[in-house]
């Protein structure tokens, strides 16, 4: 009796990481920047609306309104990316800069 008590309650790795999602969440809504988890649900919030879309080009038998709609969440998605990537390397030339004053 006392194993399915185990696998019923959430373990306490369990519950640190669940913490551990909602505090970094609250923490980007206080701090400014993003942080990975947060990009990540960002990511996965694009991929969805873009499935989505596409899939209502297909119900709407390829009406172009939505084919708009689904190339300009496309290009949001692409250019939300390329912005976070050329953040990521003027950030990486940065602190190397910081490393090359310091010596």
């Amino acid at each position: 009796m006392s194993s399915k008590e185990n696998e019923s309650t959430p373990t306490k790795v369990e519950e640190v990481e669940n913490n551990s999602l909602i505090k970094n969440f609250i923490d980007s809504i206080f701090n400014a920047g993003i942080n990975k988890n947060i990009h990540n649900i960002a990511r996965g919030v694009f991929v969805l609306a873009i499935i989505s879309s596409l899939t209502l080009v297909y119900l709407s038998n390829f009406n172009i309104h939505t084919i708009v709609l689904s190339f300009l969440l496309i290009g949001l998605f692409c250019s939300v990316e390329l912005f976070r990537s050329q953040l990521q390397e003027i950030k990486k030339e940065e602190a190397k800069n910081e490393d090359k004053k310091n010596e």
